[in-house]
């Protein structure tokens, strides 16, 4: 009955051509760094993290590009796997991006030019020593959700409950869609320095 509701969702979606709305103001700057999931979808989760744990994403500036480097992590039967690639703007709208990664190993050697939206902020959180506290993620066709937090506990004494009411009443309520929790206790990170960091 679930994945009936959402196919006849997405079937409605697709054709009044309704989209994921972005949002209206995004600092680059507030916007680059680490980000720790918190959230995906089953979409995300399985489909493309294989089930794993400790996942965050580094956004770093390029110095001769309007796109941002990222780098994604994830931990798989203990042990830790990065992709690379760039998340290139829409010239036409605020929030959106075209990201491409590479497996690992074969990273994009520089970002191409923007061609089609595939990352849509929907929404961002306070800013916290001049970061964006939170930010939540889509795709155009409303399959997939990241909500991503600078700091695991602060986003659940604060904003968890919030956030979670909101992308509800958003839509992410299908079996696809919906916010399932992310692991991120326990795990072993690295920062950029190379140090090892255990949340």
């Amino acid at each position: 009955m679930k994945f009936c509701t959402w196919i006849f969702a997405w079937s409605v979606a697709a054709a009044t051509g309704e989209k994921p709305a972005p949002v209206d103001k995004l600092d680059v700057a507030a916007f680059l760094g680490r980000w720790y999931q918190t959230y995906g979808s089953f979409s995300v989760k399985y489909a493309t993290e294989l089930g794993a744990d400790c996942v965050y994403v580094d956004y770093g500036a390029l110095s001769n590009s309007s796109a941002i480097s990222l780098v994604n992590s994830v931990q798989v039967f203990g042990h830790r796997v990065s992709v690379e690639g760039f998340a290139v703007p829409s010239p036409d709208r605020v929030g959106i991006f075209d990201v491409s990664l590479g497996p690992p190993g074969l990273a994009p050697k520089a970002p191409e030019p923007f061609r089609k939206s595939n990352y849509i902020v929907l929404m961002l959180g306070p800013r916290v020593g001049g970061k964006y506290d939170y930010a939540v993620v889509t795709d155009p066709t409303y399959l997939s959700l990241y909500i991503l937090v600078r700091d695991v506990s602060r986003f659940g004494r604060l904003h968890e409950a919030g956030v979670l009411d909101k992308v509800s009443h958003m839509g992410f309520t299908s079996f696809l869609n919906r916010p399932r929790r992310t692991n991120q206790h326990g795990c072993k990170y690295s920062d950029k320095d190379g140090t090892a960091v255990v949340v």
